[in-house]
């Protein structure tokens, strides 16, 4: 069940929910059988689907269950890599004790929990040396006699 749990944490959308309904083994044949394509998933339980020949009748019923006559887009291998952020999102506890967990700083881990991304630093621009051999403009439409 512990791999179920962190198997939802990797996998998005109906596929995490299947996992963590007890069925993380039929979620991942999903992901290596069809990962990256479009799958729909009927509004029934048809024994001669093709959903039911692939994960099993009773994971179908609940991939069925989540998410019924719809499309889904099941996700690539690539969800399946135990990244930094995965490990950052199925840590509990505070921001300190996940960051000494996973080696992530405290940073990442609230940007992570915020779902945001940091905001770019830019350094300031300088101010241009003014060249002295030019004339101030407002200077000179000041000091222009008018006709």
């Amino acid at each position: 069940m512990a791999e179920d749990r962190t198997l939802a944490a990797r996998l998005p959308g109906p596929l995490g929910e299947l996992a963590r309904r007890g069925h993380g083994g039929a979620a991942l044949i999903l992901v290596r059988e069809r990962g990256g394509l479009k799958l729909y998933i009927p509004k029934r339980l048809l024994p001669s689907s093709s959903l039911v020949t692939l994960i099993g009748e009773k994971a179908a019923a609940v991939l069925i269950d989540i998410c019924g006559n719809s499309h889904i887009d099941v996700p690539s291998r690539g969800c399946l890599n135990d990244t930094l952020k995965a490990a950052v999102l199925r840590t509990d506890g505070s921001t300190r004790e996940i960051s000494q967990a996973t080696g992530a700083t405290e940073r990442y881990v609230r940007m992570v929990r915020n779902g945001g991304a940091p905001q770019p630093w830019h350094r300031p621009r300088r101010a241009k040396p003014k060249d002295e051999r030019q004339i101030d403009l407002e200077n000179w439409l000041a000091t222009k006699p008018k006709p």
